[in-house]
């Protein structure tokens, strides 16, 4: 994303994600420039924070930077505020944008950080990791086509599968690919107590339709237990269950961008939790290219499938520790 603005002419803010209010006093008397600690209760929270202050500063037709920078253990809780950032810098010509994920954010790193900082302002890229020993930014790279590509998740016959969302356009067209397999059994859910498809079509696909809140815990934990009991195992899920409140970021309500967030996010975080004793062959995730590039009008939705391609990654590392079965797909 090319973005148009000096930096050197802005108004800089700098955002301590999860940090003390004793650090980003010390740096902004180090800097000589604003540095605002932000501590939120929760993922959607820290949003709407980020959310609100962006906001401020339309409302001020300010030139500004925006740089949130973050601790890179804690990745999951505050690197998805990439999406809100990019589609930012979209919409409006007179921002600019960054994340930067450092080793550490403690005030014995202080002198570290102003460095970092300092360079950073300087540099237009959208996102920075920095390690002990290196910078790191992200890059996009073609998925070469394969005729079975590693970690390609495997429908098996006789295999039970969930799909959220499961009556939108995306999840018909999982469960038709999974009916394609032998004797497969496959549970579509929906917010709405009805299912959208007729009993001739659940029929046709061997599936089940069951209401679920994906957003609420209980309901999410109920939903699983009612499988394993009917159906005595689980062998994958398909996340697909999302909103769209498409507006931009001047005019996005609290309300919109709750919406949109909590279905990806909760939903995938209530489902994990809720089968992370189970033996499952796979867990996808339904994102979105606006994750890695932004998109105008849906900062919300931008790092709402941000979220879920770090949780992902998340996922598989604790797979690797044993605490998770099978692989996951954003």
């Amino acid at each position: 994303v090319e973005q148009q603005v000096d930096p050197n002419n802005a108004n800089q803010i700098i955002l301590l994600a999860g940090s003390s209010a004793n650090l980003a006093e010390k740096l902004t008397q180090t800097l000589q420039q604003e540095v605002i600690s932000i501590n939120e209760a929760n993922e959607i929270d820290y949003y709407l924070k980020v959310q609100h202050i962006l906001q401020d500063q339309l409302k001020q037709k300010n030139t500004t930077n925006l740089i949130v920078i973050y601790q890179d253990k804690e990745y999951i809780d505050y690197g998805f505020i990439s999406g809100l950032l990019k589609t930012a810098a979209l919409e409006h010509p007179k921002l600019t944008t960054k994340t930067i994920g450092v080793p550490s954010l403690s005030i014995g790193e202080l002198e570290v950080l102003s460095d970092i900082i300092q360079a950073e302002q300087k540099d237009l890229t959208a996102e920075v990791r920095y390690t002990p020993d290196k910078r790191e930014v992200p890059s996009i790279t073609p998925l070469l086509p394969a005729s079975q590509p590693t970690n390609t998740p495997i429908i098996k016959e006789k295999g039970v599968y969930l799909i959220t969302g499961g009556t939108g356009g995306l999840g018909k067209i999982f469960a038709q690919h999974i009916a394609k397999t032998p004797n497969t059994q496959i549970i579509l859910t929906a917010r709405s107590k009805e299912s959208k498809l007729s009993i001739q079509q659940l029929k046709k696909l061997n599936a089940s339709y069951q209401p679920c809140d994906v957003t609420h815990q209980a309901s999410v934990e109920h939903l699983i237990e009612k499988i394993i009991k009917s159906h005595g195992k689980l062998d994958g899920i398909i996340h697909s269950a999302g909103v769209i409140q498409d507006s931009f970021l001047a005019n996005k309500t609290d309300q919109e961008a709750f919406a949109v967030l909590s279905p990806k996010i909760l939903g995938a975080k209530y489902l994990d939790h809720a089968t992370k004793e189970l033996d499952m062959d796979f867990t996808i995730y339904c994102s979105s290219i606006s994750a890695v590039l932004g998109n105008p009008g849906q900062a919300d939705y931008a790092s709402a499938n941000a979220w879920m391609d770090t949780y992902a990654h998340y996922r598989n590392n604790l797979k690797n520790q044993g605490k998770r079965k099978g692989h996951t797909l954003s």
